[in-house]
């Protein structure tokens, strides 16, 4: 009271403006009975919205946490069990196998082409149509080679009358077989002679010379057509060949006016058109050899030391919803840098034509067995820290750790091998409560199954323990109050 009369009094003569400006112009905190109380308010301001968020947490805190569960050594939850099902292992053998894709091939895939020109006369296999080797695919017009072929031959039968033999002993004639040679040769020899008696009788002077003279000129005349019979007979000879490779082609130029398949197999693809025209080399229709089927795929580069010629295996066209047999027939020897695998062809047996050539499949190669190995759902392994292990429940209901190795997937199913041992019952559902030592109650419902094995009644194989397991329902919370 007396802070208030004095602070009146101090400011009694002082103009209202300047007050004003005073008061507002800072001033150093003079502590006294009015500040001491608003400070006062302040802290207890402050003291009640504390009270009100202790008590806040406390509420929250006692609704987010129920009553302390006693833990087991090493932090784990103890008390009650742990409600599972349970598997029994049972060991079985098991193949090892290796699945590769790839698309398969006919056997033989041919492309017919025509070797004459000629206009399509008829069509005779189309797309679909199973032919066999030398079966006609499509039919040339066959006039003008027909024409063709009897000239040739007539020309050769000429060719033969000349050098005097038939078709069958044109190889073994020679030029001194010809009649033209025989008759040359024969008044060469007598010339030669009626020479040689003019001589001995111009020796005794009984014949003049001019007689030795004529005797002389007569057997050179006879000795030059003796040479031009042989050179004709040979011309002769050179073109009754000629006239037999002639008549061979113009026959073989009428055959192949006729297009057949040089394999037994389907008509894939027809390429020409009745009444088109084609050339040399023209593709004419397409044949794939079906009954047999190769599979061309490539394999990593981890399986080369496994994979090797004549090793079963069987292909699943998905797509198409069929399968088949087959072995591998041939393995690339070498790896390719940039995708680290190697080229693999499968031969398949189609005899069936179940398969067809271009679908995409894949195949299962088959490279040994694995003795005594285990097959568990997924939902029984867990993996922690690089260990994959899983639980079972000893004679006291208690978990025991069993490490194992996860050799590859079948369907839903891990197929392991390590620790576990014949007849002991794995965890598979609620893994992920259960620890070393724990407590175990075994669910008296039917266990899961893998997935190569029947499921029992009202479950379905390949489906997840874990997602029909009904897990315990959690502590009811206390009420806040």
């Amino acid at each position: 009271m007396l802070y208030q009369l004095s602070y009146a009094s101090a400011n009694a003569g002082i103009p209202k403006k300047r007050r004003r400006a005073c008061q507002a112009s800072p001033r150093p905190f003079v502590r006294g009975p009015l500040s001491d109380l608003r400070h006062e308010g302040v802290l207890l301001r402050r003291a009640r919205s504390l009270v009100v968020v202790i008590a806040l947490l406390a509420v929250v805190a006692c609704v987010d946490s129920g009553p302390a569960a006693p833990t087991a050594p090493g932090g784990k939850l103890a008390g009650k069990p742990v409600v599972v099902r349970v598997l029994d292992a049972k060991p079985e053998r098991v193949e090892r196998i290796i699945e590769i894709t790839g698309t398969l091939a006919g056997a033989e895939e041919v492309v017919v082409s025509a070797e004459v020109d000629g206009r399509v006369e008829k069509v005779v296999a189309d797309l679909g149509d199973v032919v066999r080797a030398g079966g006609t695919l499509v039919q040339l017009a066959r006039e003008a080679p027909r024409l063709q072929a009897a000239q040739a031959d007539a020309e050769y039968a000429a060719a033969l009358a000349r050098v005097g033999v038939d078709d069958a002993g044109l190889d073994a004639a020679t030029h001194e077989t010809s009649s033209t040679v025989r008759r040359a040769t024969a008044e060469h020899d007598d010339a030669m002679r009626s020479f040689a008696r003019v001589q001995e009788l111009a020796a005794k002077g009984v014949a003049a010379a001019a007689d030795v003279d004529t005797a002389r000129a007569r057997a050179e005349i006879a000795a030059a057509q003796l040479a031009a019979a042989r050179d004709d007979a040979l011309a002769a000879l050179a073109t009754a060949k000629a006239r037999r490779a002639a008549l061979g082609l113009a026959k073989k130029r009428l055959a192949d006016t006729t297009i057949g398949s040089p394999v037994d197999g389907v008509v894939a693809a027809r390429l020409v058109g009745l009444g088109e025209l084609v050339k040399p080399g023209q593709p004419i229709a397409r044949v794939v050899v079906a009954d047999t089927l190769k599979l061309r795929g490539d394999v990593p580069e981890r399986y080369a030391d496994v994979i090797k010629k004549g090793l079963p295996l069987s292909i699943d066209a998905a797509d198409v919803g069929a399968r088949g047999q087959g072995v591998v027939g041939r393995v690339g020897p070498l790896v390719d840098a940039a995708t680290r695998t190697f080229p693999l062809e499968a031969t398949i047996d189609n005899k069936d034509d179940r398969l067809k050539p271009g679908t995409f499949a894949r195949a299962r190669v088959v490279t040994g067995n694995d003795e005594d190995v285990i097959a568990l759902p997924e939902t029984a392994i867990s993996n922690l820290a690089g260990v994959t292990k899983v639980y079972v429940v000893d004679a006291d209901h208690k978990a025991v750790e069993r490490r194992v190795q996860v050799l590859r997937k079948r369907g839903s199913d891990a197929l392991v091998a390590g620790e576990l041992r014949p007849g002991e019952r794995v965890v598979v559902t609620a893994v992920a409560r259960v620890f070393p030592g724990a407590t175990i109650e075994v669910d008296a419902g039917p266990p899961p199954t893998p997935s190569g094995q029947a499921a029992p009644r009202g479950e379905q194989p390949g489906v997840p323990a874990a997602a029909t397991d009904k897990a315990a329902p959690p502590p009811a919370r206390p009420e806040a109050k």
